[in-house]
């Protein structure tokens, strides 16, 4: 807001949008408002606005996965997205950044897949998750169903986004060879998350879970 002395012909001081009006040794004067640069963003500050875009981005996908009172809070407003953001932020970089799987998804102890698990090679190809299965999972959970998801990063001016998600769900665990499921394209250094929960047909919580992560190779 700017102040008019003896009206308008008289000068002001304050602003009026880019107009600044000032007195200086008893001369009124007036200006435009100087433009500030806006610095470019420091690579810490890329690096925190990568890591808040990755949470965003994996919550959705793994929500379904995790028990509902592990997103609850007594906070008012404090979604379940909320206290994602907020608590497993640095789960989301070590999952992404350094293959260290998350704590929040280890429902159980149970290793559903026996197999070694080897991370994709690169090129277009396509892949079959349900192939892991062994007898074991068929003599356990023969009719049970089986939700699987993988997350597929790639980097990009060296920082890692989500590049391609992958679904299947509902899958009878009877169904052991399956057509391939998964059509992918992949680069040396893409990072792999794979996530398999075994439940029932009437039920979101799983008997067993198991998570795996790694980068492709070439």
């Amino acid at each position: 807001m700017a102040i008019a002395k003896n009206g308008i012909l008289g000068g002001f001081s304050g602003s009026v949008g880019d107009v600044v009006g000032a007195t200086w040794k008893g001369v009124t004067t007036i200006r435009s408002k100087s433009a500030i640069e806006k610095k470019p963003l420091t690579q810490k500050q890329k690096e925190a606005l990568s890591i808040s875009k990755l949470v965003l981005d994996i919550y959705p996908n793994v929500q379904k996965y995790i028990q509902p009172n592990l997103l609850y809070s007594k906070e008012l407003g404090m979604t379940p997205m909320n206290v994602f953001q907020r608590e497993q932020r640095s789960a989301v970089k070590n999952l992404v950044y350094a293959g260290t799987l998350m704590p929040i998804l280890n429902y159980s102890t149970k290793k559903i897949i026996s197999n070694t698990l080897y991370p994709l090679d690169t090129g277009t190809k396509t892949y079959n998750p349900y192939w892991e299965f062994t007898d074991e999972i068929l003599n356990l959970y023969p009719s049970q169903v089986v939700d699987f998801t993988a997350l597929q990063f790639r980097k990009k001016n060296g920082l890692y986004e989500l590049y391609k998600k992958f679904e299947a769900l509902r899958i009878p665990v009877s169904q052991e060879y399956m057509a391939p499921v998964m059509k992918y394209d992949c680069i040396q250094e893409d990072r792999w998350f794979y996530y398999f929960a075994v439940r029932s047909l009437t039920s979101n919580i799983p008997f067993a879970t198991q998570q795996w992560s790694a980068v492709s190779y070439d």
